[in-house]
């Protein structure tokens, strides 16, 4: 029977780094410099210093995610989805009072 070798992963230490991000990737993520490495950092914008969770380690880049953006960025700015989210729950709540009201009437 053929034996399967799997790699484990190596496990890397919960280290917070403080990052310039300067461009970001095709992927959507920050680019930043780490020493002689290329860091990714997933949540950063250009131009924002952040507080970043090292996520992978590799011999040429690194990962890692984005806890706290120290310096914002101009490009950052608020999700369209929250407001959204904010009118659904208002319209709700008050569809609800409404339904009420007309239960109580019929009764």
């Amino acid at each position: 029977m053929a034996q399967i070798f799997k790699a484990k992963k190596k496990s890397v230490s919960q280290k917070m780094l403080t990052l310039n991000v300067t461009a970001m990737d095709h992927q959507g993520r920050g680019v930043a410099k780490q020493g002689n490495k290329v860091c990714f950092v997933n949540g950063a914008l250009p131009g924002e210093e952040v507080k970043a969770l090292l996520i992978e380690d590799k011999a040429r880049f690194a990962s890692a995610d984005c806890k706290k953006a120290l310096s914002a960025s101009a490009h950052r700015v608020t999700p369209f989805v929250s407001i959204i989210r904010f009118v659904v729950v208002v319209s709700y709540s008050t569809l609800m009072q409404s339904n009420n009201w007309l239960r109580s009437k019929l009764r």
